[in-house]
């Protein structure tokens, strides 16, 4: 029996490298978030209910949750969705945060930089290459997954769709 590969290689690449970024970041939160460091214990700025290290636990599991589906589903359009809302979700966050004023970096990658003994610069930067990772590649599949659609045989363009009349 052959299987019938629906997702084309390249967004397959796309979506499978989006869920190793997300589950490796999952696991430095998890991890971060029982670390006995007092920053743990500050409430959050955007969601003030939570302290951060309650966040850190619910971004993890939550990005366990998408990078898994990302990897075990067999359908491209959902996974499409799934992986933009959660970019647009990642991006409303930073927005909220630059509306509230919030202090600091985002911790998104946990205490990693201390991990590592890198500057908090480095560790930001990083951070941001994954956050515009993971948007792009959001936008890149659903934009080919769900907005593409394939133009029928022998036309490239609308113009060409409009058929003439042949002159005698």
């Amino acid at each position: 029996m052959i299987i019938k590969k629906t997702t084309k290689p390249a967004i397959q690449f796309v979506l499978v490298s989006t869920a190793i970024v997300l589950l490796a970041t999952a696991l430095v939160k998890a991890v971060s978030a029982f670390q006995g460091v007092a920053y743990l214990s500050k409430t959050d700025d955007v969601f003030n209910f939570l302290d951060v290290r309650e966040l850190l636990i619910i971004a993890a599991v939550f990005e366990i949750v998408v990078g898994l589906f990302l990897l075990l589903s067999k359908d491209a359009r959902a996974r499409s969705v799934v992986l933009l809302a959660t970019a647009n979700l990642f991006i409303g966050y930073r927005i909220v945060r630059l509306i509230v004023g919030a202090s600091g970096t985002c911790l998104c990658l946990g205490y990693v930089g201390q991990w590592f003994r890198i500057s908090p610069v480095a560790a930001a930067v990083t951070s941001y290459a994954l956050f515009t990772y993971v948007v792009a590649a959001a936008y890149f599949v659903f934009w080919k997954v769900v907005w593409s659609k394939p133009t029928p045989a022998g036309l490239t363009s609308s113009t060409e769709s409009t058929p003439t009349l042949a002159h005698p």
